[in-house]
């Protein structure tokens, strides 16, 4: 992603509950845009503003009126001014141009899937959330601050939750027909400090609550999907601010467990589930009411009566993601490194004097940290960086640098790169590759490109998937039973892999690709990335056989796209057309430019500028 977006993860596995049917979900927040409350009057010149405009008679959702039209926006690749409508009361910001237009600037739009803010793709059984943040926390929900409660969640917790705002939506209330300038306020970032502030007791119950919803509740076809995960989370938050946390202890985990549904009962009942943050938003509206409430509760007391050990048994059912696993001793450190790369995404620092600050973090944390699995994790990250921090650098201009001053300078670039090799099997060579490149130092590029052609072998895991198939770990749990003692940093360099992540503006990606580059970030798979450097070399090196052939290498490895991720096809299937119209062949360039456009999923941002330039 660029500058303009900031990623963030929400759902049960970012919650830190990895159970089955858990989803981890991705939210995107567009930057360069202010939302204040009505009774604020400063404005920032230079940000896009709204006002959040509060309905007492729909609370927990808001109107946002633009104000004030930001210096950046022409500059912006999503321009949030083409979401805005003019009504008798001003300018407003609408939910459905929003999310049209969300999908218009990542997403094909005739293969897109549009259900509440988010949007998903046939190609993943991901959802693709996308909002705006609220730094300030909204007036609406300034009655949580001050309410009375026990010990949770404690102060420091509170004043986090608090400077970190919350967020909008784009999705409606349910009951309310006429609702295309109704946001919804989300408190997922609160929500997630909030759960990291449990316990241990605390999310026993959230998941046994959970798997209770899912093997109990959602199994009986007149109540199904009448109670959700968030509605049983909001449950647990009120038990833990009302009770003292002292009950919450691993002897009264079936008691709290009770007690979250006497809570859901009285909520079934009333018809009525307060917001955690927003008790005058009513939570049921649109799904439980009066006319199907019943059975819902006699399902619930059903539970109750079932008695301490039939509930019991949820946890001793082995389910599916479970059974993946063979039964060895280290089990349970193969369960967290699958878990782990799921989740490992560092967001990359937005200057180079982040990536000080970060690795300075990650150094101090390393010389306190005694678990060997933590401290595997943080050299990753410390890898991961490095491989932003070279890519922040600038270039040294040889005839404005002494010898002196361009030894030390690539010194410091090459102690950049091969720390960055840390990360994966390939990412960093293939960085380390392009520096050669770049450098015209063709024969040496050529020899890590062949080196990386060796270590992409079948078996290897893709990070940042959000699930594995069973082969894929049982035959990572072969190769970890005779290599579970390494760091799980080396059992990443060793087993993993994932595509290159060329920063906007890199340097060192490859002057025939700076276009890729000039909007955002991009993503290259590793084979795709590595035969573009084979036939740029030969290219430059004059040697047209080898070239041809590198270029047909690039051709069959997109060709066979069951080996590279759907997302990054549009932009693999553009770096093939420069190939060929380096190669002289336009025809078939402008071939790999349409294509590009057809691609399912996200489409790359310089696929039209590079048609333009042939035609």
């Amino acid at each position: 992603m660029n500058t303009e977006i900031t990623f963030i993860t929400s759902g049960s596995i970012a919650e830190g509950l990895d159970l089955p049917g858990s989803d981890l979900d991705q939210m995107f927040l567009i930057n360069g845009v202010e939302i204040v409350d009505e009774n604020i009057a400063d404005v920032r010149c230079f940000c896009t503003t709204l006002v959040m405009e509060i309905t007492s008679r729909l609370p927990g959702f808001v109107k946002l009126r633009l104000v004030h039209v930001g210096e950046v926006e022409s500059q912006s690749i999503f321009n949030i001014l083409n979401c805005i409508k003019p009504t008798d009361g001003g300018l407003y910001l609408s939910t459905k141009l929003f999310i049209s237009n969300i999908a218009g600037v990542n997403f094909s739009s005739h293969q897109v899937t549009v259900h509440g803010p988010c949007i998903s793709q046939s190609i993943e059984a991901v959802d693709f959330a996308y909002g705006l943040r609220i730094r300030c926390w909204p007036n609406v929900a300034r009655r949580w601050i001050y309410r009375h409660r026990q010990q949770w969640p404690c102060s420091v917790v509170m004043n986090e939750i608090i400077q970190s705002g919350c967020l909008v939506v784009a999705v409606g209330p349910k009951h309310v027909e006429e609702n295309d300038f109704l946001w919804r306020l989300s408190f997922s970032i609160s929500e997630k400090k909030l759960l990291h502030s449990f316990n241990y007791t605390q999310l026993l119950c959230y998941g046994l609550l959970k798997l209770t919803l899912k093997r109990f509740i959602n199994k009986i076809h007149i109540v199904k999907d009448l109670l959700c995960s968030y509605f049983i989370k909001t449950s647990l938050f009120w038990l833990s601010e009302e009770l003292s946390i002292e009950i919450f202890r691993i002897s009264n985990l079936l008691i709290c467990f009770n007690l979250c549904l006497d809570k859901l009962m009285i909520w079934v009942r009333e018809c009525y589930c307060p917001n955690y943050f927003i008790p005058e938003h009513n939570m049921f509206l649109g799904k439980v009411n009066y006319t199907n409430n019943k059975p819902l509760l006699q399902v619930l007391q059903a539970i109750k009566n079932i008695g301490i050990e039939n509930v019991k048994e949820i946890f001793l059912q082995e389910d599916r993601f479970t059974s993946m696993y063979p039964r060895l001793p280290d089990t349970y450190y193969l369960k967290l490194d699958i878990l782990f790369y799921k989740l490992a995404k560092i967001t990359a620092p937005k200057h180079e004097y982040n990536c000080y600050l970060t690795l300075n973090l990650i150094e101090s944390l390393l010389k306190f940290e005694t678990s060997a699995y933590i401290i595997g994790i943080c050299e990753n990250f410390k890898a991961t960086v490095n491989q932003y921090l070279i890519q922040w650098l600038p270039l040294p201009i040889p005839y404005m640098s002494s010898h002196k001053e361009m030894y030390h300078s690539n010194k410091s670039r090459h102690k950049y790169l091969k720390n960055g090799l840390m990360c994966d099997a390939v990412s960093g060579w293939i960085l380390y590759a392009s520096f050669y490149y770049n450098e015209k130092q063709y024969n040496e590029s050529l020899k890590i490109a062949d080196y990386i052609l060796s270590r992409c072998i079948p078996g290897l895991l893709r990070l940042h998937r959000v699930a594995y198939p069973t082969n894929e770990i049982m035959k990572y749990s072969q190769e970890l039973s005779h290599k579970s003692e390494i760091l799980i940093s080396d059992r990443m360099r060793l087993f993993t892999i994932y595509s290159v992540r060329f920063l906007r503006y890199s340097p060192l990606i490859p002057d025939e690709l700076k276009l890729e580059v000039d909007m955002a970030d991009i993503y290259v798979p590793p084979l795709v990335m590595c035969n573009c450097l084979r036939f740029l070399c030969y290219h430059h090196l004059g040697d047209d056989h080898k070239k041809q052939q590198a270029l047909e290498d690039l051709r069959i490895t997109i060709l066979k796209r069951n080996v590279l991720p759907m997302n990054q096809l549009s932009d693999s299937l553009t770096i093939l057309g420069v190939c060929y119209k380096l190669n002289g062949n336009k025809e078939a360039a402008i071939q790999c430019y349409d294509e590009a456009f057809r691609c399912e999923g996200r489409l790359c941002t310089s696929t039209r500028k590079r048609k333009l330039q042939i035609l």
